[in-house]
């Protein structure tokens, strides 16, 4: 059998300091990361650590607060491809827009996944759970927009759970959302 590729999520909000060594150790390991821009760091992040990021996963207002920090094109909140132009680096950016849609791009193409009817019972964390998602659908080998479509199932699995256990789904309880 073949070895699983791995993929590490890491937090934007981190030091990043922090943020540059576990980059530069996933790099000399093979690990390709995947970035969670839900809180940012109090300072910008320089481009340096982005030259060691493959996947963004954000929300629109992580990503304007990137643009009035960074100066990023301020189309990047509709168009994330642009981000995939400016980062060679980067193999793909996902946007998540709170409870409405998931916007995914790989720089040459891109498509919105509706999250459609599902009663939303909760939002708080959505980034998070696309993001651990998109490491674990990436992990299994699955190309960009299936990893998207993935990670779609699990944040409408999230937004839409009620109970009292947290809403992050089970992986067995993902395998009938396929």
């Amino acid at each position: 059998p073949r070895p699983c590729p791995a993929c590490l999520s890491r937090n934007a909000a981190l030091p990043v300091a922090f943020l540059d060594t576990l980059a530069a150790r996933a790099q000399l390991c093979g690990v390709h990361t995947v970035m969670c821009l839900k809180k940012l760091p109090q300072d910008h992040i320089p481009r340096r650590t982005w030259k060691n990021v493959d996947y963004v996963v954000a929300s629109p207002r992580a990503l304007e607060t990137m643009i009035r920090k960074a100066n990023w094109p301020a189309e990047a909140v509709r168009d994330p491809a642009l981000l995939c132009g400016m980062f060679p680096a980067l193999r793909g950016v996902l946007v998540v827009r709170s409870t409405t849609d998931l916007l995914v791009s790989d720089g040459r193409a891109q498509r919105r996944l509706p999250l459609g009817d599902c009663a939303v019972v909760h939002v708080r964390g959505v980034c998070t759970v696309a993001a651990a998602a998109l490491v674990v659908a990436l992990s299994e080998e699955r190309g960009l927009f299936d990893a998207a479509r993935f990670a779609h199932a699990a944040v409408r699995f999230y937004v839409s759970h009620a109970g009292t256990r947290a809403a992050m789904p089970l992986r067995r309880e993902m395998e009938w959302q396929g």
